[in-house]
């Protein structure tokens, strides 16, 4: 396989990662898996957003996270 290829390949398979549908779930205040207030990596407040989907990470620590799996 020439390099070109692999790196079309590598390519696709960050790209479907990336985009992956996510779950439809969602959660409302009184639900357990509701997100908490504070982000439990750095404290900061979290998005209403982020809460409702059950985040436990703000967006900066999230992606901080992904980055060093890489």
């Amino acid at each position: 396989m020439s390099q070109e290829d692999r790196a079309q390949e590598q390519e696709i398979m960050e790209w479907e990662r990336n985009n992956k549908v996510r779950s439809q779930k969602t959660y409302s205040p009184t639900d357990a898996g509701y997100g908490p207030e504070w982000c439990e990596e750095c404290g900061a407040v979290m998005p209403e957003l982020r809460r409702i989907d059950g985040r436990r990470l703000c967006t900066a620590c999230q992606t901080m996270q992904e980055k060093q799996r890489r």
